[in-house]
């Protein structure tokens, strides 16, 4: 019975019951894995970007202000932004394009011009409000009818008298839903709407004359630490395939490796709480490590020039993924495109050609190590990368930067190498099968 058990455990542990307190467990084991690497391999020595790091394993690049996230005026004008308005928080006002005529529309010579409409914020709000409640009114009267006929009558149709009265209801529903959706653009459920109104007719003259207390400084680390990059999806804020037991860790063990950088934004008055050249630096409360938190991440992608269209010269090049995880902070990729680009410049000015514009056929010449996964095309990448040098469309369709590494160690360390969990659970569903089996025949 006891080996019966233990092959129970086993399995809740496949099916994640127990998973998240291994998980606990094992970050030390990873976290070791990658310093050890580290410690066999030189530390800074011989890892990759020396020069770009200046022999240091983080930089600090300053990302400026902007109106510190999760607050609730941040939550108003994300809001406005997303229902199209342009917003000037000094004057009040939110401006709105929309299309009309210079005359009647059904006579010669009238033609359709793009015109601005500029209203107060607060008035935004209410006759948001008062839209919403009244499409949410109308459509709880509808379902509350529906409901009580069901409750009394079950499936039996509607009688031609109640079925009139229903169907007004759900006429006068869809209309209140077609007067919110001609001024704005997505339903609001819940009742933030009421308590943003309540909120800008208290607060926002405050905010409007102070504007510095909406506002958070905010930094940018990059680093090429192992196990700041194994952590890329190790924070509160931040989750993703590479968090550890998900599908694509080994990607993020193989990254931490000497591979890609990792650029995280942090607040900037958090960098007085720390040295940046400390052997770990960011918060992790599993493994007792103090520290500061780290609120978005980038990968910088290792690309590899194997080739020699333009030189002989082997270098690595660190590229910016597009793709953000975490709290959505401005201008944090151009931020960490512009250090990126200016660092290495001195490498890839030799696929300059015409002036200032890179050549696309600067891509096959370089292929991509660390994890397989990436949320970005390797064109895309240095597209991108490359835009203000006439080349986002150019990498279009250029072929080159695929993924050249081996991740096999990753996925042993992490399948525990030796093929033991498989045959362990290959032992768990013949013991389980056959106690099924057992009780089976004795029933």
């Amino acid at each position: 019975m006891k080996m019966q058990k233990l092959f129970e455990n086993w399995n809740k542990f496949k099916s994640g019951v127990i998973k998240e307190e291994i998980l606990n467990e094992i970050s030390y084991e990873y976290a070791e894995h990658v310093e050890d690497w580290m410690g066999d391999h030189g530390n800074e020595v011989d890892m990759p970007f020396n020069d770009i790091f200046n022999g240091k394993m983080r930089t600090v690049v300053p990302l400026g202000k902007s109106i510190t996230k999760g607050t609730k005026i941040a939550k108003v004008l994300a809001w406005l932004e997303q229902q199209g308005y342009e917003v000037d928080f000094k004057t009040g006002l939110a401006s709105k394009g929309y299309m009309s005529y210079t005359g009647d529309p059904s006579k010669p010579g009238t033609e359709q011009v793009m015109r601005v409409k500029h209203q107060k914020i607060g008035k935004v709000l209410q006759r948001a409000y008062a839209l919403n409640k009244k499409a949410r009114d109308a459509e709880a009267k509808r379902t509350d009818f529906a409901g009580e006929w069901r409750r009394e009558r079950g499936v039996t149709p509607m009688e031609p008298g109640v079925q009139k009265e229903y169907d007004q209801l759900v006429s006068a529903a869809n209309r209140s839903e077609d007067e919110y959706l001609k001024h704005y653009r997505h339903r609001a459920y819940g009742d933030y709407l009421e308590d943003w109104v309540d909120f800008w007719n208290k607060d926002s003259r405050y905010y409007r004359e102070n504007p510095d207390k909406m506002m958070t400084d905010y930094s940018v680390i990059i680093s090429r630490h192992p196990v700041d990059v194994l952590r890329m999806s190790d924070f509160s804020n931040i989750h993703s395939c590479h968090s550890e037991g998900s599908e694509y860790f080994q990607c993020a063990v193989k990254e931490a490796k000497g591979n890609g950088p990792i650029a995280y934004v942090v607040e900037t008055q958090d960098l007085e709480d720390i040295d940046i050249h400390d052997n770990e630096i960011f918060e992790d409360n599993d493994r007792g490590v103090d520290g500061i938190e780290a609120l978005s991440r980038i990968r910088l992608r290792r690309f590899d020039k194997t080739g020699q269209s333009f030189s002989d010269n082997q270098y690595s090049l660190a590229i910016p993924e597009k793709r953000v995880y975490g709290v959505d902070i401005p201008n944090f990729y151009e931020k960490v495109r512009e250090w990126s680009l200016e660092v290495q410049r001195s490498k890839w000015e030799e696929a300059l050609e015409g002036g200032d514009t890179v050549s696309a056929d600067y891509l096959r010449d370089f292929v991509m190590r660390g994890g397989s996964y990436k949320d970005t095309p390797s064109r895309d990448m240095f597209g991108k990368f490359f835009e203000e040098h006439g080349s986002t469309d150019r990498f279009q369709w250029a072929s080159g930067g695929d993924w050249s590494d081996d991740e096999s160690e990753e996925e042993d360390l992490i399948r525990g190498g030796d093929g033991s969990a498989e045959r362990l659970q290959e032992l768990a569903n013949d013991m389980t099968g056959s106690a099924v089996g057992s009780s089976a025949t004795s029933t």
